[in-house]
């Protein structure tokens, strides 16, 4: 079955900046959707790697409602981000926004009961450092596929990660 996109794309809320950089727009985010809510995880603008997190709620008519901070993590920019057991995962990324790539690996529990509360984890790292790479879970398995490492090494490397 081919689905096409009949409506056109309306603008959202404004995705706030980061308070503690505020050089300018964010962007090489890690966006995950869990439950009715879409995360996005760091990032970077003019000033380096973000280290904020927010969320939006999608409504019923798939709008989705304002963002809201939720806790941080360390600042982490093009990072791959996926969802395992309603939380998210971030793989690799860049540390500063100018190509320092690290094989870091956080988990973050969102509250049952609070969806602004993420408790942050590290992970066993990934084999090497990269950063833009792409990631799918399959199974039992979490994937951090290709990427870069530093400014422009391209990672032809496929890393697996067992989900815990």
């Amino acid at each position: 079955m081919r689905l096409t996109l009949t409506l056109p794309f309306s603008k959202g809320p404004t995705l706030v900046g980061d308070p503690a950089n505020t050089a300018g727009n964010r962007y090489k985010t890690c966006p995950v959707v869990v439950g009715n809510r879409i995360y996005i995880a760091g990032g970077e603008n003019g000033g380096g790697a973000l280290q904020t997190v927010y969320y939006a709620t999608q409504g019923a008519n798939g709008v989705l409602d304002g963002w809201t901070q939720a806790s941080p993590l360390l600042s982490t920019d093009a990072a791959q981000a996926v969802v395992y057991n309603k939380g998210i995962n971030l793989l690799g990324g860049d540390s500063n926004g100018h190509g320092v790539d690290w094989n870091t690996v956080y988990q973050g529990a969102i509250s049952n009961t609070n969806p602004s509360s993420i408790t942050w984890t590290t992970l066993t790292p990934l084999p090497g450092n990269v950063s833009r790479n792409a990631g799918a879970t399959f199974n039992t398995f979490v994937y951090s596929i290709g990427g870069l490492i530093g400014v422009n090494t391209d990672s032809s490397e496929i890393n697996c990660m067992k989900k815990p």
